[in-house]
C-alpha cells in the first residue's frame, strides 16, 4: 500500500467518524431538549391545581320522610394554591361530571343552567389567578334524563338521598383533576355544611 492510499484511507476514516459524532451529538441535543419540554410541562401540570375553600353546602327538598328527603343545590368555593398557575374555567378549558349510585353524566358545559360559575372577587373573566375565589353552584333540579348515563325518565334518580355518596370532579384542560366525594347522612330541618 503506498503512502497516498494510506491516506485516503485515513481522512475516510476521519470523515465518517466526525459525521457519526455529528449525528450523535445531535441526537444528545435534541433528548436533552425533550427532557426539558417534559419537564416544563411536569411542573406546570403539578402547580395548576384548584382548592375547594371551606365547605360543601348542600340545599334539600325536605320531606316527612328520609327516603324521599333530596339534594338539589351544591355550592362551593375554589382558589388556588399558594403558587399555583392561573386556571381557565371558561365552559371550552373544564369539564365537570356528576355521579350517584344511580347515574353518571357530564354536567359542564352542555346546557349552561346547571353549573353555574362566577368569581367573587378579582376581575370579571373566567381565569382563576391568585387571590380570587370563584363560586361554583350546581343546580341538580336542572338536570335531564337525557344528561346521564344510563338514560333516566326520573329525577329522583339523579339526586343524592340520605345515606347515599355522590361525587364531582372538576376537570381543568391543564392540572390535576378535583374530585369532592360525600356521603350524605341523615337530613334536619337546619342547612348544615356537607364537609
Amino acid at each position: 500500500m503506498t503512502g497516498l492510499e494510506t491516506a485516503i484511507i485515513l481522512v475516510a476514516f476521519v470523515i465518517t467518524a466526525a459525521a457519526f459524532n455529528f449525528m450523535l451529538l445531535n441526537m444528545g441535543f435534541l433528548t436533552s431538549q425533550k427532557n426539558q419540554t417534559v419537564i416544563s410541562s411536569s411542573l406546570e401540570e403539578s402547580t395548576t391545581t384548584l382548592q375547594v375553600v371551606d365547605a360543601v353546602v348542600g340545599s334539600f327538598a325536605l320531606s316527612d320522610s328520609q327516603v324521599f328527603t333530596n339534594m338539589t343545590n351544591v355550592e362551593f368555593f375554589l382558589r388556588l394554591p399558594s403558587g399555583g398557575e392561573v386556571i381557565d374555567l371558561s365552559s371550552d378549558n373544564l369539564t365537570v361530571t356528576y355521579t350517584n349510585l344511580r347515574c353518571h353524566g357530564v354536567i359542564y358545559p352542555p346546557n349552561g343552567t346547571v353549573v353555574t360559575i362566577m368569581c367573587l372577587n378579582g376581575d370579571a373573566d373566567h381565569l382563576l389567578e391568585q387571590g380570587e375565589i370563584f363560586e361554583v353552584e350546581i343546580n341538580l333540579t336542572a338536570l335531564t334524563g337525557t344528561m346521564v348515563t344510563p338514560i333516566t325518565a326520573s329525577a329522583w334518580d339523579m339526586y343524592p338521598h340520605p345515606y347515599e355518596w355522590w361525587q364531582v370532579t372538576l376537570k381543568p384542560t391543564t392540572g390535576s383533576t378535583v374530585t369532592i366525594r360525600r356521603t350524605l347522612g341523615a337530613i334536619n330541618r337546619v342547612v348544615e355544611p356537607l364537609y
